[in-house]
């Protein structure tokens, strides 16, 4: 439901800095999965996620499949186009050697993006909001505090080193997914670049701590409730620490770098499985767009 966007997987050092590869641009709409499996089942999966936060009535999920019949063929009508003008910029980025800024550009290209299907679906879980009862409410908000739980277990009880270590199978996993597998150079490169984070586990969960009060209070739904919320949403990063911000910038460029570097050493054979993974997802778009 009103889960804060981006907060719901802790890279690195934060969520934000699974924007910060090239290869999450290529990730647009992939998965573990088929891409055109998950996608076709949007429908299936985003009320099971609902799910798991409150249990909704017969007459809640009707609705809410309502929501998402337009915000699917909204999507594949809107958005998958430009997926696939973006996965062309990708592809047309790789004929020469590829910069920070490069990178950054595609980055904030994915971004908006994102922001856009962020702020179309938050206006069908406002919607929800107001339909949700008070027992419901109260479900919600628990779960809400039991995951936060078992973030704070599971990220704050690492050291250092284990932090490391997460950061570089991550790193690592992610581009081996599309490259193939990194030789001894290339994995050195993702070793010193996850050397110089900055671990800012502390800061992300104080986040969602304050997300989670403020949602708590705003549920209560008093007057207005709906336009604080989006507000909220939409602008959340300009509320951020400055250290914390500074933190998130840094550790993002640092793995820019790393990128950048690797994907410009990639070898022959790496070059060729990256762009079958590219002409597959391109596939992919061009297939979900079809009418339906």
């Amino acid at each position: 439901m009103l889960v804060r966007p981006q907060a719901t997987k802790h890279f690195a050092s934060r969520a934000r800095v699974r924007g910060a590869l090239l290869l999450c641009v290529v990730l647009l709409i992939s998965s573990c999965s088929s891409t055109k499996f998950v996608y076709n089942r949007l429908d299936f999966f985003l009320p099971w996620y609902l799910g798991r936060y409150v249990d909704l009535d017969r007459e809640q999920s009707r609705a809410l499949d309502q929501e998402l019949v337009g915000l699917l063929a909204w999507h594949r009508e809107q958005e998958l186009p430009t997926y696939l003008d973006l996965l062309e910029s990708v592809e047309a980025e790789l004929a020469t050697p590829l910069t920070v800024e490069t990178l950054d550009r595609l980055v904030r290209d994915f971004e908006t993006g994102w922001y856009r299907v962020r702020d179309r679906g938050l206006e069908a879980l406002l919607l929800l909001g107001e339909e949700l009862s008070e027992d419901q409410l109260d479900q919600f908000v628990r779960k809400l505090k039991k995951q936060q739980n078992k973030y704070e277990r599971k990220y704050l009880k690492r050291d250092d080193a284990e932090f490391r270590k997460d950061a570089y199978e991550n790193l690592k996993d992610t581009l081996s997914d599309y490259l193939g597998r990194l030789d001894k150079s290339q994995r050195a490169v993702v070793q010193t670049a996850v050397s110089d984070l900055v671990r800012s586990d502390h800061y992300w969960l104080a986040e969602r701590v304050a997300w989670i009060e403020f949602i708590e209070n705003e549920l209560k739904r008093e007057p207005g409730w709906q336009e604080r919320v989006r507000a909220t949403v939409i602008h959340w990063e300009e509320q951020l620490e400055p250290e914390a911000l500074a933190i998130y910038e840094s550790n993002t460029l640092r793995v820019q770098q790393a990128a950048v570097e690797i994907l410009n050493a990639r070898t022959d054979k790496q070059d060729q499985r990256l762009r079958r993974e590219l002409q597959k997802l391109k596939d992919d778009v061009i297939d979900l767009s079809a009418p339906r």
